[in-house]
């Protein structure tokens, strides 16, 4: 409801308004109509077939049916001519467009007037003025010269190659912004040419099923800003009330009418502000504003609308008081990217008046208990705002009005929400609009996790108490069926006490219940993933999971959460009913309930006529509930089991498991629109190529493969799909053509897992090129105006530090190429590291069964490549989980390097080189950026991610002003592999070989771990082996590596010229940003706040670039601990100002053999981020 607002009566003598037609649809119609009601205005609204029960149709005095959205054309709400004519049948004197849609259309508005009726909003000339984003800047530039415009390219040329030339005149990064739009719709981040074409379709096509109108803009993008936004009113009669400013110069130039408002971004860095747009009719978040000043503004709106002058309304000595916050409520799931979410609310309620009072909360929604969310329309469903005397009290308000509103059964960002109000930087003033992007990490987590430490697995007793009693209420004599878990008319089954009543409740997300075997007898047990008990098939899991319950049920515990008991008392039951509701076959319970002594309150959501007697024991369908629980701040999905019905449901599932998926399909995410299909049966298309273009909930969305190989793709455009429909897959001709991807270049499988041990120190090491120098022409470029950046090649022998600084190759011994090792059959596993091990102790119980370890994850896991014999060995030492099926046909997939020895442009980042492709060397005297890869010699990526900085600085050095401005103030120093023998040996020989190929001369193992031999705090234990067949093996002593040593001696040079500034070494993977110290967890260096700092800008940019999350933080803290690594050398003895080691990616889906299609998105979002990082310095 609200507090309450000043609602004047329309202006006596004016243009009369008794009927108002709604031109819209949702919250903003039904707010509409709430303000009509109090003036005693007849409302008239309108709907489709999809929209047949929402709010705004039941609470309007007449509501007419424009038929169905899905097959028209033409979508009826920009229908010009059919509203307009609809509205004249209906005899309405004004139509109100709410917002959206035809809000901000001109001709919409010269339609409405030129019938006859009052457009309730500016003129066409006003809303063609400043509605307009285009229009309102040439206006703008030409008649208030003093309003700061942001730069940009509002020009009417939307040829790319003209936004394109704009854009680099701009300086990336830049938006691109719908001319017409708002609301989100038709907005882009485009950070670099490459993506602006792609970008570009997709934000017209976008814009023109909102707005009608394909139109787009540029603007630079402001990284670290803030958006204000102030609230007009005008009249006719040339009085403009701008809400606490006393004018607005601006709508008065025009002779502005009606509500609108005016939108500043503030350049927090800069310390600047420019004009952005006039929303030239009702915002979004005008509550807000009805909150703190107490005047309805649709109510002056219809004033205004009417003649009436608003110098005759009390408004002169308006001020703002308290404290206002809106929550836009929306059908997406945060943690799978904010895609939107479909379904049904089989509940809804909002907070009771004891957590929200009248006069200081309300909510802005149309949905009721049974209202159906489609993919027809926009995903927010409802607006809650709250009012408090400040803005601290607001904030904890709407924290408990969220947690306490009830919108069961579909998913929603609630509890996202509520990680953003509890965040602490929500609680500083100066966040800005990257707020999101700079704490994603830590708002996707569970905002209340520590406080339902003690209870979270315990929660699903109540429910399952409470279905318990209710089962003994609804039986006859009150005695649970001895035979109830057996199948009907099946005789023969031996009396066991197991027979008694059970019932199993299995918890998780509804679209991923459990399959796992760890249950709760007569309860819960949590979603987990049925691959843990890799070793046995379907018929012994079945076995074991129906024999782990039966043994729990024969112990007789009443309720069991993971196996521990569990005391519940249901102390009170209340039958509930949604504020409002359509015809629903569910029916809401609260509870309170007292669970080990803690007390909970919750509502139980489930099926009208649902008791445990009456549910189907002889199918696998199982009884969903939803337990909403404002403790936890959003609801649970379980599923209700029998004994018998619970152990069908997991037959299809281990059978499916057994069978294994197909990774080839491409499936529908969501129900969706085909909007274009852009490849067609039997093109071939790489990893991440996107495919088919889709539509839901207005939001455009593109769709790509997940494997390489030839199309299958059926599909036509137009064409509806409904969630987990098959769009495309992948397809051969015969036997041959299906698998070549996977089987070329293969010959029998390596069996011998011991081949790391094999004695190499007698091999000759002139076999592999140590100093070979190749000069290629694009890294000295002819042309005077370009900068020289300098690329090096291999550091031990190509610096130029002067001949002491050098470490001659012939003086290392090194080993030579061995047979290829094939890896086709092994798998990648993802083992648990227990609790109280490190990581360097797993490796160690690993030895001889595994290949390689590959990864150190968070010190958590480790994730390692395992020969397929081996298994079921590991598993039964350790828990694992298989990350990666065929280790091999992953390695096929990311393609063979390829030797070009041409001049590299763009295309030199779709395919992998040889090591001959990637040297050159040269020194410089400015302040240092020293950037460096594959000092792992896996890490392939890593060498094409610092060759695509080298090439970008040059290529954008005379287009881009900020590439300009970082070359001119620094030397960098790109040095592509440090660790080349290693690199060449896993490009002839073994992929997955990490160490330089240096022998060892107490032990037949290869190799030192380049990135644990440098001389600061080698000599600590914990953070390296000392073990020379450990893959993290730190060497014999501190800079035994000639790598290492020469990189030391080539820092100390730069540190005793101008110094270090910046210092990446780019690994992958894992997808982190570290900084130092690593060889301590404990300490926390005096400069941790602005490497903190530094390196949240980084992470922002990469999540806007293309949506990837990094995690950043300190590397012992955030992942383990290493000693003698390089960003602790090269940031303390280097003095380094800022020093980080990047991991790129992925997160273990192909690990070290990234596919070629991954590429150049990993490139471009580390140079978002890595310029992000330089320019914040």
């Amino acid at each position: 409801m609200g507090r309450q607002l000043l609602i004047p009566d329309l202006p006596k003598g004016g243009h009369p308004i008794r009927r108002v037609f709604i031109a819209n649809r949702g919250e903003i119609a039904l707010r509409v109509i709430r303000t009509c009601r109090v003036l005693g205005i007849t409302s008239v609204s309108i709907f489709t077939e999809e929209d047949a029960y929402s709010r705004h149709v039941s609470e309007a005095d007449e509501a007419i049916c424009l038929g169905r959205l899905d097959g028209e054309k033409v979508n009826p709400f920009l229908n010009i001519k059919l509203l307009v004519e609809v509205a004249k049948n209906a005899k309405a004197d004004a139509i109100h467009p709410g917002y959206g849609y035809l809000s901000e259309n001109p001709e919409f508005a010269d339609a409405v007037r030129d019938s006859g009726m009052i457009f309730i909003g500016p003129t066409a000339q006003a809303i063609l003025t400043l509605g307009d984003k285009r229009e309102s800047k040439e206006y703008l530039s030409k008649h208030s010269q003093n309003v700061p415009l942001i730069p940009g390219f509002a020009g009417r040329n939307q040829d790319p190659l003209e936004l394109e030339r704009a854009a680099s005149e701009i300086g990336y990064p830049v938006m691109l912004k719908a001319s017409a739009g708002g609301g989100g719709k038709g907005i882009r981040i485009i950070r670099e040419s490459g993506t602006l074409k792609a970008e570009l379709e997709r934000a017209q096509s976008e814009a023109q099923r909102s707005f009608g109108s394909s139109d787009c803009i540029l603007e630079k993008y402001i990284e670290a800003g803030k958006h204000v936004e102030v609230q007009i009113v005008g009249d006719k009669h040339g009085r403009v009330l701008s809400l606490f400013e006393r004018e607005c110069s601006i709508g008065r130039l025009i002779r502005y009418e009606g509500a609108g408002t005016v939108e500043f971004i503030v350049d927090v860095t800069a310390a600047k502000f420019y004009f952005l747009e006039v929303n030239s009719r009702i915002q979004v978040e005008h509550p807000i504003t009805e909150e703190v000043t107490g005047v309805d503004i649709v109510a002056l709106q219809l004033f205004v609308a009417s003649g009436g002058k608003l110098d005759d309304l009390p408004l002169s000595n308006l001020s703002q008081n308290g404290h206002a916050i809106e929550c836009r409520v929306y059908a997406e799931n945060p943690q799978r990217g904010f895609l939107p979410e479909l379904g049904t609310i089989h509940y809804w309620q909002p907070a009771g008046p004891n957590i929200a009072r009248e006069d200081e909360t309300r909510y802005e929604t149309a949905v009721i208990s049974g209202t159906e969310v489609t993919m027809s329309f926009d995903p927010m469903i409802a607006k809650i705002i709250v009012w408090a005397p400040n803005r601290e009290a607001a904030i904890r308000k709407m924290v408990a009005v969220l947690a306490h509103t009830a919108c069961v059964g579909l998913v929603t960002n609630q509890l996202f929400l509520q990680s953003c109000l509890l965040h602490p930087a929500f609680h500083d003033p100066s966040y800005t609009t990257n707020f999101v992007g700079l704490h994603l990490e830590e708002l996707l987590r569970h905002p209340y996790a520590e406080s339902l430490e003690g209870i979270a697995n315990s929660l699903a007793a109540i429910p399952a108490a409470y279905l318990k009693a209710q089962n003994a209420a609804f039986s006859q004599d009150a005695t649970p069926k001895k035979f109830q878990n057996s199948p009907t008319r099946f005789r023969n089954q031996r009396r066991d006490k197991v027979n008694k009543y059970t019932q199993i409740l299995v918890t998780g997300t509804e679209k991923n219940i459990s399959t796992d075997t760890d249950f709760l007898a007569a309860v819960v047990e949590r979603a987990r993933d049925p691959r843990t008990n890799l070793e046995l098939k379907a018929a012994a899991r079945l076995t074991a999971a129906y024999t782990k319950i039966s043994d729990l049920v024969k112990a007789s515990h009443e309720v069991a959460a993971s196996g521990n008991p569990v005391k519940v008392r249901i102390l009170s039951t209340t039958s509930l009913a949604g504020e409002e509701s359509r015809e629903s076959t569910y029916r809401a319970v609260g509870l309170v309930a007292e669970v080990n002594g803690a007390r909970i309150v919750g509502t139980l959501v489930l099926p009208s006529d649902a008791s445990t007697s009456t549910t189907d024991y002889d199918t696998a369908r199982g009884l969903g509930l939803f337990f909403h629980v404002p403790a936890v701040g959003t609801w649970i999905v379980m599923q209700s089991f029998s004994l018998l019905t619970y152990i069908e449901s997991l037959r299809s599932t281990f059978a499916t498991i057994d069978k294994g998926a197909d990774e080839g399909t491409v499936l529908a995410p969501m129900p969706c629109k085909i909007l274009r299909v852009l490849k067609k049966t039997g093109d071939e298309v790489k990893v991440g190529e996107v495919v088919v273009v889709v539509e839901s909930m207005k939001m455009e969305m593109t769709i790509a493969v997940n494997r390489s190989g030839k199309l299958r793709c059926g599909l036509t455009e137009g064409q509806a799909a409904k969630e987990g429909d098959l769009l495309c897959s992948r397809h051969g001709g015969d036997e041959e053509d299906k698998y070549k991807l996977y089987r070329a270049g293969r010959s029998r499988i390596l069996t011998d897992n011991n081949y790391l041990r094999r004695s190499l120190a007698s091999h000759p090491q002139s076999t592999l090129p140590h100093c070979t120098l190749t000069v290629q022409s694009y890294h000295v470029p002819s042309d005077s105006s370009l900068p020289t950046v300098y690329l090096h090649n291999e550091v031990f022998c190509s610096l130029a530090l002067g001949a002491s600084a050098l470490v001659a190759a012939s003086a290392v011994p090194r080993v030579a190429k061995d047979a290829k090792v094939d890896y086709a059959g092994f798998k990648g596993l993802r083992v648990k590291i227990p609790l109280g091990k490190s990581p360097l102790e797993v490796e160690e119980k690993l030895t001889g069964l595994v290949a390689h370890v590959v990864n150190f994850g968070h010190g958590e896991h480790l994730d390692v490549v395992v020969a397929d014999e081996n298994v079921d060995s590991v598993a039964r030492i350790l828990e694992a989980e298989v990350i990666i099926e065929d280790v091999g046909a992953i390695i096929a997939e990311e393609g063979e390097p390829v030797e070009t020895f041409a001049v590299p442009s763009e295309s030199w980042f779709t395919a992998y080189h040889t090591y001959a492709d990637h040297t050159h060397g040269g020194k410089g005297s400015k302040p240092a950026v020293l950037l460096h890869g594959t000092v792992h010699a896996r890490e392939w990526i890593s060498t094409m991610t610092v060759e695509y900085l080298a090439w970008q600085l040059l290529t954008q050095y005379g287009s881009t002003a900020s590439v300009k401005a970082l070359v001119d103030t620094y030397d960098f120093y790109i040095l592509p592999i440090v660790n080349p023998d290693g690199f060449v040996y896993t490009q002839t020989t073994d992929r997955y070989w990490r160490k330089n190929r240096q022998t060892v001369s107490s032990s037949t193992c290869v190799g030192r771990d380049i990135n644990r031999n440098w001389s600061y705090k080698w000599e600590l234990t914990g953070g390296a082996s000392t073990s020379p067949c450990s893959e993290t093996f730190k060497g014999l002593a501190a800079g035994d590596s000639p790598e290492a040593s020469a990189l030391m001696k080539h820092v100390n040079s730069l540190r005793d010229s101008k110094g270090i500034k910046f210092y990446v070494d780019f690994h992958s993977y894992g997808q982190y940003i570290l900084w130092p110290f690593g060889y301590d967890c404990s300490y926390v260096a005096p400069d941790d706040a602005a490497l903190n700092s530094l390196a949240t800008k980084g992470r922002t940019a990469i999540s806007a670039a293309s949506g990837t999350r990094y995690t950043i933080g300190n590397s012992c803290r955030a992942l383990y601990a290493t000693t003698g690594d390089s960003i602790d050398y090269v940031h303390g003895p280097g003095n380094s100002t800022y020093s980080y080691t990047i991991e790129l990616r992925d997160t273990g889906s192909y690990g070290f053999a990234l596919p070629a299609a991954q590429i150049q998105p990993t490139v471009k979002e580390t140079w978002a981020g890595v310029v992000a990082m330089l320019q914040g310095i």
